[in-house]
């Protein structure tokens, strides 16, 4: 597959990890023709959706059991999920961020209102350059652009991120903030299992790369 790297697959479910720009879903298919087709004949369901603009991993689940069993396992954070994004301040070492988050139209934005959802992550810097700064994030909740607003609103806009505040795009139309690591138990045999993938090739990754522990 062009788009799209397999880095674990057995009869109950799929990790993936996708490039940037790259929708899993859109208004034109429900599920992306390279995956349909790598996986043809079996029932896929998508246990996680990672935004377009942002690379790395997620899962895909072949049945309603495994289906079922991981997103209980998000929802109740016993799935860890762990993000790097390079971005455009320094927000320092580390700390959490907890906020309501509002959807509005196809964006996310921090609000008082009642009707916001609880959101937070945490955060740890890993490494800096001469602009821009490393970060680990790992989410306690999974809500729509969370990380993105959640870092902007503190003062770290993800490099690239036009809609949330950055003061250039990235090449090739993605955004630095990259799905990382995850661990979650195997849906049938409840094996704690941790998957990983390379942030994407380009000379500021690639620096930031050599800053990872």
């Amino acid at each position: 597959m062009e788009n799209f790297q397999i880095i674990f697959e057995d009869p109950q479910f799929a990790v993936l990890s996708k490039s940037s720009g790259v929708a899993i879903q859109s208004l034109e298919y429900t599920i992306h023709p390279e995956i349909e087709q790598h996986f043809q004949g079996k029932s896929i369901l998508i246990v996680n959706r990672i935004d377009q603009p942002v690379s790395g991993i997620f899962i895909l689940a072949f049945s309603d059991f495994a289906e079922r069993d991981l997103r209980l396992q998000f929802e109740n954070q016993i799935a860890k999920k762990t993000y790097v994004a390079i971005c455009e301040n320094d927000i320092g070492q580390k700390g959490r961020l907890d906020h309501l988050l509002l959807k509005v139209g196809n964006k996310s934005k921090v609000t008082n209102d009642s009707a916001g959802k609880p959101s937070s992550l945490s955060y740890q810097r890993f490494g800096k350059s001469d602009r821009y700064f490393g970060y680990f994030i790992q989410l306690h909740t999974g809500r729509f652009h969370q990380i993105r607003t959640q870092m902007a609103h503190a003062g770290a806009c993800i490099k690239g991120d036009l809609k949330y505040g950055a003061k250039r795009s990235h090449p090739g139309g993605g955004i630095c903030l990259h799905s990382y690591q995850l661990e979650v138990n195997h849906p049938q045999t409840q094996e704690r299992l941790k998957f990983s993938a390379t942030p994407p090739q380009d000379s500021l990754w690639d620096y930031f790369k050599t800053l990872l522990p």
